[in-house]
């Protein structure tokens, strides 16, 4: 997994390729962001990914929940919308699958 982050202002953009795997991968996305510091607002782009871990999804919550952080999720795997789907997140992290 590789993540390219631009931030604008208190906006993150997080692009995401590759698969997602693992608790490297889950550390490797909270401390990217984590090292943003305060945001209102993250965009995340997951370009190739058919999963996400149960970490990034808490971490995510955690984010919008407790720190209000509007978090907006666009993904290309139809695999993993309907996963976020089945999980009831789709409202939550703002989903969109995109081509």
């Amino acid at each position: 997994m590789e993540i390219e982050l631009t931030r604008r202002g208190s906006d993150v953009l997080a692009e995401i390729s590759g698969v997602i795997k693992g608790n490297v991968d889950s550390e490797k996305f909270k401390k990217a962001i984590d090292e943003c510091g305060e945001i209102t607002r993250l965009e995340i782009i997951i370009k190739e990914s058919f999963s996400i871990t149960s970490t990034i999804i808490g971490y995510l919550n955690k984010k919008s929940a407790i720190k209000k952080v509007r978090v907006l999720l666009s993904i290309r795997d139809k695999r993993l919308y309907d996963l976020l789907d089945e999980l009831n997140l789709l409202e939550s992290f703002n989903v969109t699958l995109i081509q």
